[in-house]
């Protein structure tokens, strides 16, 4: 019976540190997370002696709240000094206010999960607490798993595009390369039927002018024989008239 209960002391006091120790993963874990948010990661050894207090192994329930506690009011007093921060005057660049602000929101965030987390360990206990937070960060990090998966397949597609966008700008170089071939080699089958056509006229041209010319020539040769008909009739008739008299 001794035996039994130490067993189950021992057992006990080892469940006590194992949910010790998933706490402090878990407290880690959020302060990572506000790092990461943060925009800086920082060691704990550069810590000052607010932040540079870890949960031990051994420290009991009450002193995990006292720890959650403690963290809460000093992300307080640090966002009220930075919201005092005169740097995040009209005068600083407008970005930085809002990365601030963004920072800010995602910080009151996490602080509504440490003061909900100090609620429940106070109500249910460290043991359902416990549960409890390792299924949102297992439903969390199914979410991050998610989001990587959507997120590598939206780089695949991008990757698809792009290469679909190159192929198509190497198709539309080509077509375009080929089109302006055949408009180059239509320019020069047009210049050289100009030239043809440009031959041809001269050659009517001069066709037309020397067969006009010749044209005229004959006009004027049987003009003058008309004339020269004319005379003799005239002269016919004239002496007619004199023998007839």
């Amino acid at each position: 019976m001794i035996t039994i209960h130490k067993y189950v002391m021992e057992s006990k006091s080892k469940l006590k540190t194992l949910e010790c120790i998933l706490m402090q993963s878990i407290l880690e874990n959020v302060v990572d997370q506000l790092a990461v948010v943060g925009g800086t990661m920082i060691h704990p050894s550069e810590l000052d002696e607010d932040w540079a207090s870890i949960p031990h192994p051994n420290a009991t329930q009450e002193d995990l709240g006292s720890l959650l506690r403690k963290e809460n009011e000093l992300f307080q007093k640090k966002l009220r000094s930075a919201q005092l921060d005169p740097s995040l005057t009209d005068d600083a660049p407008a970005i930085k206010a809002y990365s601030i602000q963004k920072v800010y929101r995602e910080v009151r965030n996490v602080q509504m999960m440490l003061e909900k987390t100090i609620q429940e360990l106070k109500t249910r206990g460290t043991s359902t607490t416990l549960k409890r937070a390792v299924h949102q960060y297992k439903e969390r990090m199914k979410e991050k798993r998610m989001i990587g998966y959507k997120a590598k397949s939206i780089g695949n597609e991008i990757t698809n595009l792009r290469y679909k966008i190159v192929e198509a700008i190497k198709t539309t170089d080509n077509l375009l390369l080929s089109e302006s071939t055949k408009i180059a080699q239509l320019k020069d089958h047009l210049l050289d039927v100009r030239k043809v056509c440009k031959i041809e006229q001269d050659f009517m041209s001069q066709y037309f002018f020397q067969h006009e010319s010749q044209y005229i020539r004959d006009l004027k040769t049987t003009e003058k024989e008309l004339l020269n008909e004319k005379s003799k009739v005239k002269e016919e008739i004239e002496y007619e008239k004199k023998v007839t008299a």
